[in-house]
């Protein structure tokens, strides 16, 4: 048998895998060829070190701590200028460097761990650029909070899975993240639909709905000061193409799981979509984001799209077994 082109989830005993000396949760939860995680693993340890050894890895960091400190050294006197060397000033900035290399080493390697049962077996990790993951990591690193360094993790899996999908200033826009902004955006997140495969925050103005379940328009301002959304309270409009269909003009929408079709008495050439779009750098975000339905939010839209003289009806056909789903009209470019 060939042990490289089986999925590690029956591989457990595989040399290779005990080699990485992964922990065993993660070991039960990979389903990547050994030959695709191996050059994953070898690409992420030419900015980390081999954190697979645990010698290499102590080797890396001492030899990093020796660099480190000899620059500082050479600041210090320079600052000085002739003052007096003063050993314990040099002695506690070499207890904090070291303090902080050892901290940032975890945490990249807590990221890196986190990444691996992420991945796919098409992962392409040669074809992700250098200075991309130099300054991943650069920013990664000063996260020691499990759900920031789990947000890491996705944004390094995804652009690993496809290559150029994530930009470098999405992870400098995640790296001004708080533990609690991740949380808001999830929670806005429960509100996207995809409107012909589109993604749209549908959050409409004067309702208390929102609100009632969590979520503010001054919630929406704080997102949108993360460049994550932009937000208009006078709300925003999207052009739309209907072409003739027998069943007469309609749109294709989805919410997580379930399927809808939004149908036109007549031909329109816009559809309102609420006060809030996410912006690239939030529709690269929301591409990994995993949020929970709110259950009674299909509900809701086919009263707010029936007052609009729209009906929303549900496609109950499961997803998988429809994957050629008949193409509504098209709505236009919301990038920003």
């Amino acid at each position: 048998m060939d042990f490289r082109r089986t999925p590690l989830t029956v591989l457990v005993l595989d040399p290779y895998i005990t080699r990485m000396k992964l922990p065993a949760i993660l070991k039960v939860k990979l389903d990547v060829r050994s030959s695709t995680l191996e050059r994953v693993i070898d690409r992420i340890s030419e900015f980390i070190g081999d954190w697979r050894d645990p010698e290499k890895k102590l080797l890396a960091v001492e030899k990093k701590c020796e660099a480190d400190l000899v620059r500082a050294r050479t600041d210090i006197k320079l600052e000085e200028l002739g003052v007096k060397h003063d050993a314990a000033r040099v002695k506690r900035a070499q207890q904090r460097w070291l303090a902080e290399l050892h901290r940032n080493q975890d945490n990249m390697e807590s990221v890196a761990e986190k990444t691996l049962p992420l991945l796919n077996d098409s992962a392409r990790p040669e074809e992700v650029d250098s200075d991309w993951i130099a300054n991943f990591f650069k920013q990664a690193r000063q996260y020691s909070n499990s759900e920031m360094q789990q947000l890491f993790a996705y944004l390094l899996a995804q652009q690993f899975n496809n290559p150029g999908s994530i930009a470098r200033r999405t992870v400098n826009a995640v790296a001004c993240f708080e533990p609690a902004d991740a949380s808001l955006f999830q929670r806005l997140a429960g509100f996207v639909v995809r409107i012909e495969n589109s993604p749209f925050p549908l959050i409409f103005r004067r309702t208390s709905y929102y609100k009632e379940r969590g979520l503010t328009f001054e919630h929406c301002l704080h997102l949108a000061s993360l460049g994550l959304i932009s937000t208009n309270d006078s709300g925003y409009s999207q052009t739309l193409t209907l072409p003739t269909q027998p069943e007469g003009w309609f749109l294709n929408l989805q919410y997580q799981e379930r399927r809808f079709r939004l149908l036109f008495s007549e031909r329109a050439e816009r559809i309102d979509i609420g006060r809030v779009l996410l912006t690239d750098v939030g529709r690269q975000i929301y591409a990994i984001a995993e949020p929970s339905a709110v259950r009674d939010f299909p509900d809701f839209l086919t009263t707010r799209f029936g007052e609009c003289g729209l009906q929303l009806d549900e496609i109950l056909s499961p997803i998988s077994s429809d994957s050629n789903m008949q193409a509504g009209g098209r709505i236009g470019d919301q990038g920003f």
